[in-house]
């Protein structure tokens, strides 16, 4: 191993919605004294607070936190925005170890694989499928996907837009298909982190207690005022803002809008939170590296750790 591969340590604490991450990542950080850097593609938004299960202002000015709380309304982050901030991050403070905390596996994957070669699109390429969509709906751009490319668009539920929308995108901007552009990144590094050391630790639970879990921090967040931080927000014209359609903001909108009624928001966002959990366990579950932990087990993940960068640092 170089000097240079010596010199970087990153341990990665994963996992769904309500498994302890910022707690468990909050004790690693303390005994060590490492900083933890923002893994979340929602808790780097301003004026996002409760409903993001933020750290605490306390929190943070107890230990080094990065890239929390930065974005102010209405920007939007992207996941090449996100990258840009980590690297210009660890080069702006010096950063040789650190804490990736979050449970975004898009944000992951892109920290260690990279993101496609200019992967942005074009304005011109953006109105061609937007018209395409509005003249023949998003069928119509999967059954062109099947075409072009079926080993992938097998991977994709043809009711996910998003997804479609943007591979499409990618592929009229290369002029390639997706599986031919995984396969060029499995061949080259794109990631922006320095040569380094990683350890990723996920953290879990069996489905009925991660639920009773989002029950209890469901009413947290309503008796904290979750309801009048979203309401704060929809008075500053921001009810059409990206973030606002995440789990649990859009929920709350849809109370203040009239359209759910207040006995059924707190299961409504549980109900999401749960769904939005299948996701990423999902996602995660693709990744090989990250060794499990269950609630119950987390004195021995802590353990790991613990081992894990005495070893290398």
């Amino acid at each position: 191993m170089s000097e240079n591969q010596k010199k970087h340590l990153f341990v990665f604490i994963l996992g769904p919605t309500a498994a302890g991450k910022s707690r468990f990542a909050m004790e690693v950080a303390a005994k060590h004294d490492w900083p933890l850097i923002n893994c979340d593609s929602l808790q780097v938004y301003k004026k996002l607070d409760i409903g993001t299960a933020k750290p605490s202002l306390q929190e943070r000015d107890s230990l080094p936190h990065y890239l929390y709380d930065f974005v102010e309304p209405p920007e939007t982050l992207t996941a090449a925005d996100y990258l840009k901030e980590v690297q210009n991050c660890l080069e702006t403070n010096e950063l040789e170890k650190g804490l990736f905390v979050g449970g975004s596996g898009f944000y992951i994957q892109a920290l260690e694989k990279g993101l496609y070669p200019d992967s942005k699109v074009s304005e011109k390429v953006e109105a061609k499928v937007k018209k395409w969509i509005d003249e023949d709906g998003f069928e119509a751009l999967y059954h062109w996907m099947q075409e072009k490319d079926p080993d992938f668009a097998r991977k994709i539920s043809i009711n996910d837009h998003y997804r479609i929308r943007r591979s499409v995108q990618v592929m009229m901007t290369q002029n390639k298909s997706m599986t031919e552009l995984k396969e060029e990144m499995k061949k080259k590094n794109y990631s922006i982190l320095p040569p380094h050391q990683k350890l990723k630790i996920g953290l879990k639970a069996e489905k009925s207690v991660l639920r009773e879990r989002v029950h209890l921090r469901t009413q947290r967040m309503i008796s904290e005022g979750f309801v009048k931080e979203v309401e704060s927000l929809m008075a500053q014209g921001l009810q059409d803002w990206p973030p606002m359609k995440s789990v649990g903001y859009k929920e709350v909108v849809a109370y203040l809008k009239g359209e759910l009624p207040w006995t059924s928001l707190e299961d409504k966002i549980v109900t999401s939170t749960m769904q939005l959990i299948k996701k990423q366990m999902t996602w995660f579950k693709r990744d090989e590296e990250i060794r499990w932990f269950d609630l119950s087990e987390q004195e021995v993940a802590l353990q790991v750790v613990h081992d894990y960068i005495r070893n290398y640092s």
